[in-house]
């Protein structure tokens, strides 16, 4: 075939309404870096050729969010490049997260950074020694990241729920006041009951030191199964991805920067690990939402097959 449509549906949220718009794109003859035509005036993504003319959509209507449907072979891979593309040539920063782990993704998007004189930033957990560290707790005080990461664990009753939180807590601020627990691996181990009771006696006071005791003997017991989980995010083989390093990749950062950064999860191979580590980066990514969207500065967030990331923490 000559030519590829495709379906693209955009998503808007109108009023109390929701538009949804459907219209055949032909993507021959126009490769992912192609240029937009010059007469559209407003920043924006060309998509490629329509029945009645170029089609793209502007920077405010993907604002609204944009979802790509379509059978596997459709063009959804080659649609999303349109918008890397888009975003690399005009300097904006870009963060991709590829579900499956694509090689063929990483180097086309490498391949357009790198014309584009942009960065590229590849934590890649399909090959961790080519990897570059990412750490998803770098920034946030100690009840940012009780927040965060209780999110990575499903509570059926409250009272455990409390507990694991107050725990989490009381233990982060003591930790990150000792200069540990500067990343997940770390954290994890520095908030073991008997190692967070090692810490505690550097403490001056007796009664802080009795009071993390004391913290330990009603809440240890419920934390454990969320420190478990997170430990399960950072196994040994795993644990270098997510180290805080200078060169970690840092969201906020490729928005200010305008780099690019990719995400290579890894269902098939570490399903449970893939799934935490994107709810992990969701969240990470609101924190850093909450820090720069008073910069004024756009950035394109591009999440290919979304169902890896899809929860409440995505929804909200």
């Amino acid at each position: 075939m000559d030519r590829l449509l495709l379906e693209l549906t955009l998503v808007l949220a109108v009023g109390l309404g929701v538009v949804l718009l459907y219209r055949p794109v032909s993507l021959a003859g126009a490769p992912a870096g192609s240029p937009r035509p010059e007469r559209e005036a407003a920043p924006g993504t060309w998509l490629g050729q329509g029945p009645d003319g170029p089609v793209s959509l502007s920077d405010e209507a993907v604002n609204a969010h944009v979802l790509v449907l379509g059978a596997t072979g459709s063009g959804k891979t080659t649609t999303l490049l349109r918008f890397m593309s888009s975003a690399v040539e005009r300097g904006v920063g870009l963060i991709v997260v590829d579900g499956k782990g694509d090689p063929g993704l990483a180097r086309r998007l490498g391949a357009l950074a790198e014309a584009g004189g942009r960065p590229f930033l590849h934590f890649d957990m399909t090959r961790p020694d080519q990897s570059v560290p990412y750490n998803p707790l770098r920034h946030g005080s100690s009840l940012e990241l009780r927040d965060r990461l209780m999110e990575c664990s499903d509570w059926s009753e409250p009272h455990y729920k409390f507990a694991a939180a107050r725990y989490l807590g009381e233990g982060i601020a003591l930790v990150r006041a000792a200069g540990q627990g500067q990343d997940l691996p770390s954290l994890v181990r520095a908030l073991e009951p008997h190692q967070l009771a090692l810490t505690a006696r550097q403490l001056t006071s007796k009664e802080e030191r009795l009071a993390v005791n004391d913290l330990i003997d009603r809440c240890g017991r419920e934390a454990a199964g969320l420190l478990n989980r997170l430990a399960v995010v950072a196994p040994r083989e795993l644990a270098a991805l997510l180290r805080e390093e200078p060169e970690s990749i840092d969201l906020g950062a490729v928005w200010q920067k305008g780099e690019v950064a990719l995400f290579s999860l890894d269902t098939l191979g570490c399903p449970e690990q893939a799934r935490l580590v994107g709810r992990l980066f969701v969240l990470d990514l609101k924190a850093a939402a909450s820090r720069m969207l008073s910069g004024g500065r756009p950035v394109f967030v591009i999440l290919d097959e979304f169902g890896v990331l899809a929860g409440r923490e995505a929804a909200d």
